[in-house]
């Protein structure tokens, strides 16, 4: 992505704070789970059995994305929310 590189410079050297989904955005594509969100996030949205019909290689990426991304606590994520 075009904006990972100045993005990160900024972030690694604490010039910017971390902004919640470009972040988490980012740090997906730095543990290489892109696809995984896609599928997931917008595939998922046209058809919901999507992962199903899937190679299991990809299935297993969504299943990280999913335990990573969607069911662990927001601020664990860098996303910038709180839990109550």
């Amino acid at each position: 992505m075009l904006a990972q590189g100045p993005r990160k410079s900024e972030r690694d050297s604490g010039e910017i704070d971390l902004e919640g989904q470009l972040d988490t955005l980012l740090e997906v594509l730095d543990k290489d789970l892109l696809s995984a969100f896609v599928f997931y996030e917008f595939g998922s949205r046209v058809t919901p059995h999507l992962s199903i019909l899937l190679p299991l290689e990809s299935q297993d990426r969504i299943a990280r994305y999913v335990a990573d991304y969607v069911l662990s606590p927001a601020k664990q994520r860098g996303s910038g929310l709180t839990e109550p």
